[in-house]
């Protein structure tokens, strides 16, 4: 099937936020007394910061709520994310370029309303992304594939004309549950870690190549 529409997820692809992220994480485990480990942060990577919350507090018996814990959360992005938070490079020129080709563009976060509205107004990516599905839209998290599903038919796209690209694991097999390409960017895990993925790229640029392939392989 011809490719006619690009999912990105938002967090560790369009936006340089891991390392904030794994700071108010970390510091959050150790406040709490949870060891934090790689192997934590890859189990529940992809996944909103409310389903992050809930098997922690659930996990670890912690006496706080997962409401308290999320705000908890969100206050310290609040006061890290104008020093910490960057578009990765050429971002914006890459969304372009796309929809020069006539593809629609869509980003399918995991993130809260209030970041994907800071990230809408600091870096404009509302003027020229098509769609935005967010934590509040959809009532699973990722890897259940409701929140590209409903990204896809916002875009008015079959899922099987889409191609998703996603730096989490979980990301990963929810595209794949949806029935669309998945694509495995390393800017937060190593190759390694996407082998159920249909293509891995280590820089956004490298996208161009894998849409000409599937092009190919569509034709052939």
């Amino acid at each position: 099937m011809p490719i006619k529409a690009v999912i990105f997820d938002m967090d560790g692809v369009l936006l340089n936020s891991m390392p904030m992220h794994l700071e108010i994480w970390k510091n959050l485990f150790e406040k709490y007394g949870i060891d934090f480990s790689l192997e934590i942060f890859e189990k529940y990577n992809g996944t909103s910061s409310y389903g992050i919350a809930k098997n922690l507090v659930e996990k670890f018996n912690l006496e706080i709520s997962v409401e308290e814990l999320v705000n908890e959360k969100h206050e310290k992005e609040k006061e890290m994310q104008d020093e910490m938070l960057d578009l990765f490079p050429d971002t914006l020129k890459i969304i372009e370029v796309l929809k020069s080709k006539d593809l629609k563009v869509g980003v399918a976060t995991s993130a809260m309303e209030d970041m994907t509205t800071y990230v809408k107004e600091r870096f404009g990516l509302d003027k020229q992304v098509d769609n935005f599905i967010e934590a509040k839209d959809v009532s699973r998290t990722k890897p259940d594939p409701e929140i590209f599903l409903k990204c896809a038919e916002k875009l008015g796209v079959e899922p099987s004309n889409c191609v998703v690209v996603e730096d989490a694991i979980n990301g990963i097999l929810a595209a794949q549950k949806g029935g669309m390409i998945s694509v495995g960017i390393t800017n937060t895990f190593p190759k390694e870690a996407f082998i159920d993925a249909d293509f891995v790229i280590d820089d956004l640029n490298e996208l161009y190549d894998v849409l000409d392939k599937v092009e190919i392989l569509c034709v052939e």
